[in-house]
């Protein structure tokens, strides 16, 4: 136990300490040395955020299998789980519990939930007021209200590199981005609105040369390189505000044809940053080689590419574990599971006995729908109960804001498949998606 009396577990496997609040897919037992866990330093859940990390179909089942008749005793610490902030609300939302004391819980509420508390630790929570997913257990189901709160795929996408960059309105380049490109402007239209490269040598533009690869046998396809995948030595802040730059200066640009003039954008800003440094280390001998800005553009360019998918300054990054999200995940491949393993429960059961979901949501467009042996409900199944309360919206708690009108019935966004280190804005392509 730590001094927060938070409870810990060590893994004797790679000798690393963990608190059980972690531990997103233990297993409780008697005693916590004999724990069963996955481990997140030697043992990663495999989990892919854009797909909702469907784990395994070995791991859930194993889960849900062994689970208990009572709620409360399926509540451990690190498990995902529906929380009523206070006995007056209405309405549940997600939260990873983190540890109990005097037959309370302390939770950190998710971060997607509309809500003031949202990602905030909050204490002393009553078992009462608390729930799991609810696997198979259509009664409990009906007569629990869902708060409104944003899926994990949706959080995914939001806090993406390539979503950071589609907001590019919302990041006004400043006067560093403006020096430092400003000079450049006619090769950056050339780029952009004209689409001219062939009369530019490499070693104006080095991102050029990743375009002249030669084809030895002439019937292999080669893979054109994709040149703003490279973003090293930049945050994505310093990239949104490049992209700024380039919309403004050049209205009517197309997306599709970014790829070059943003790369050479970014190469142009590490060369205003760090131009004392790379001249450091230019060679006295063969000085008429590449002249000064030559040199300058070829080292910012191998730093752009030596750079990426590691820290601003060239560090390996270490590998998080966001358990937030992965508890969530875990939550919500229970609460909206539509197999036939699910049953009933499985058919958009949530608060039918009760009233709507907070702002009329509907949560039921999630990655689960492409799911393997879905089950087919019947429209009985979605009658709501004699007690169902249209108006139990207006009778729960004004938080950050009033009671929007209902909203359309969300649509799953196309998988991203191309975003690469989100933390610090590594993308490989800047097209938007349709």
């Amino acid at each position: 136990m730590d001094m927060n009396g938070n409870i810990a577990s060590f893994h004797k496997q790679c000798q690393k300490w963990s608190h059980l609040a972690c531990l997103t897919l233990c297993h409780i037992t008697k005693a916590p040395e004999k724990l069963v866990f996955l481990c997140h330093i030697c043992k990663p859940p495999k989990i892919n955020p854009p797909e909702l990390a469907v784990f395994k179909e070995s791991v859930l089942p194993q889960l849900l299998r062994r689970q208990k008749p009572r709620v409360a005793d399926r509540l451990v610490p690190g498990r995902g789980a529906l929380i009523r902030m206070s006995p007056k609300d209405k309405y549940f939302y997600p939260g990873r519990l983190i540890s109990k004391s005097n037959g309370k819980w302390n939770v950190q509420m998710w971060r997607g939930i509309k809500h003031k508390n949202a990602n905030k630790i909050i204490r002393g929570i009553s078992t009462s007021n608390i729930v799991d997913g609810l696997w198979q257990d259509t009664k409990r189901r009906r007569g629990t209200l869902l708060g409104k709160f944003k899926r994990c795929y949706e959080i995914y996408e939001e806090e993406s590199a390539e979503h950071y960059l589609d907001d590019w309105e919302n990041h006004p380049f400043d006067t560093e981005i403006a020096k430092a490109l400003k000079p450049h402007g006619r090769t950056l239209e050339q780029l952009t609105l004209l689409q001219q490269s062939a009369g530019i040598s490499p070693k104006d533009v080095p991102v050029l040369s990743l375009f002249n690869q030669t084809n030895p046998k002439k019937t292999d396809k080669v893979k054109m390189p994709v040149a703003a995948y490279y973003c090293g030595g930049l945050k994505i802040d310093d990239q949104a505000r490049i992209l700024n730059w380039i919309y403004t200066k050049f209205p009517g640009t197309n997306p599709a044809h970014l790829e070059i003039a943003a790369a050479h954008a970014r190469t142009l800003l590490l060369v205003h940053r760090h131009k004392t440094e790379f001249l450091e280390t230019r060679p006295q001998k063969n000085i008429d080689v590449l002249s000064e800005d030559q040199y300058l553009l070829k080292k910012a360019w191998e730093r752009l590419v030596e750079f990426t998918g590691k820290t601003i300054d060239g560090k390996p990054k270490s590998v998080g574990v966001d358990v937030n999200y992965e508890a969530i995940s875990i939550l919500e491949e229970v609460m909206f599971d539509r197999t036939i393993n699910a049953g009933i429960a499985g058919n958009c059961q949530w608060g039918l006995d009760v009233g709507p979901l907070e702002d009329n949501w509907f949560p039921y467009n999630g990655p689960e729908a492409q799911q393997d042996n879905l089950r087919e409900g019947s429209e009985s199944e979605l009658e709501v109960g004699p007690k169902y309360q249209t108006d139990v919206q207006a009778l729960n708690h004004m938080t950050e804001e009033k009671l929007s009108k209902p909203r359309p019935r969300p649509r799953l966004r196309r998988k991203i498949v191309e975003v690469e280190d989100a933390e610090e804005g590594s993308t490989k392509r800047l097209k938007k998606s349709k």
